[in-house]
């Protein structure tokens, strides 16, 4: 199971920027953090991810779709 964290819209009252990606195999019972891609060199920070698409002839490999906001990651 996987759930993309953060908002995608952007809009001026977007505070939730994402982190990455939540994965569970354990049906949702816990959690790990999948914060860059799979060969290390981009950060999924900042990033908000409104798709994820399962491959049919590989279940173990998805396609997210992700946007960035314009004004990155706040911190508060």
């Amino acid at each position: 199971m996987l759930a993309g964290t953060g908002e995608t819209n952007s809009s001026a009252d977007s505070y939730y920027y994402g982190l990455g990606i939540l994965r569970s195999i354990d049906g949702g019972k816990s959690w790990t953090l999948i914060s860059q891609d799979i060969s290390g060199s981009r950060s999924f920070a900042g990033l908000g991810f409104s798709q994820i698409a399962f491959s049919t002839a590989n279940p173990n490999l998805a396609v997210a779709g992700a946007g960035s906001a314009s004004e990155g990651i706040v911190r508060t």
